[in-house]
């Protein structure tokens, strides 16, 4: 298997080694065939061989997504729109299904799926994926009696905590989707922000900037050396406190244990 050379340390030089990376390992892949898939005993996904990325977005183009969703990217998330955008196709995906009541799960290949947040594809994708994080805690205010101090006084109705968690979210910074679960947070001025993942109230740090996200993200699928990538250094790799983050930082710095 063919190693990656080593990754750059400006951000603009690294994007463009990823991109050139990513789509060399996506050339020496096979997609995934039924009876591969039948073999699994969990879910997944899978890029396709031969994925490329789609050429990057131009600053007029980045500035239309931000008036389109009235958000704002931090600098480096900008820097991966230009360089990178998103793959030309979707992954292949596969989960459990289950017939009826009583009849074992099978697995079986779903419909296709986009992992990377392509912002000029189907915007209710979009909108899903800006919608995910806050979704994820009212699900857990509901079912898993999730309520930080932080947040104030808890409410006695459900409808007021979700009421109440709902405002907070909306005044904090959003939360911008790259990959999966994978979001930035929205700092327009702020270069080298940690990137975050977010699934319900689990919410960590996943890099402590764009660049360190990728490599920990995709180094073993780019086949690079474990002494070229960078560990996750939360406390002295980056220039950004990760408790400065309003309501996120809380919750990573805090733990999300319902109390």
């Amino acid at each position: 298997m063919r190693k990656s050379s080593a990754p750059p340390t400006d951000i603009v030089e690294f994007l463009q080694w990823f991109r050139l990376e990513m789509e060399m390992a996506w050339s020496q892949l096979q997609d995934i065939t039924s009876r591969e898939i039948k073999n699994r005993d969990v879910g997944g996904v899978a890029f396709r061989a031969g994925t490329k990325w789609k050429p990057g977005l131009t600053d007029e183009e980045i500035d239309e997504i931000e008036a389109n969703w009235k958000i704002r990217f931090p600098p480096d998330h900008r820097h991966f729109l230009s360089v990178l955008n998103a793959p030309d196709r979707a992954c292949i995906s596969w989960g459990y299904t289950e017939p009826g009541t009583g009849v074992k799960s099978t697995l079986e290949q779903g419909p296709d799926c986009a992992v990377f947040c392509d912002w000029y594809g189907d915007p209710a994708d979009i909108e899903a994926r800006l919608q995910e994080p806050l979704e994820g805690l009212l699900f857990d205010i509901e079912y898993n009696s999730l309520w930080r101090p932080a947040w104030g006084k808890e409410p006695e109705s459900l409808d007021e905590k979700k009421h109440q968690a709902t405002s907070i979210v909306r005044n904090s910074p959003q939360l911008l989707p790259i990959y999966s679960h994978r979001y930035s947070a929205e700092f327009p001025e702020m270069p080298g922000t940690p990137i975050l993942s977010v699934h319900q109230s689990d919410v960590i740090v996943y890099g402590v900037d764009m660049r360190q996200y990728l490599l920990a993200e995709f180094g073993d699928f780019m086949n690079i050396d474990p002494d070229d990538a960078i560990e996750l250094q939360l406390a002295a790799a980056s220039n950004f406190a990760v408790g400065s983050i309003p309501f996120w930082g809380d919750l990573v710095m805090s733990g999300t244990e319902a109390v």
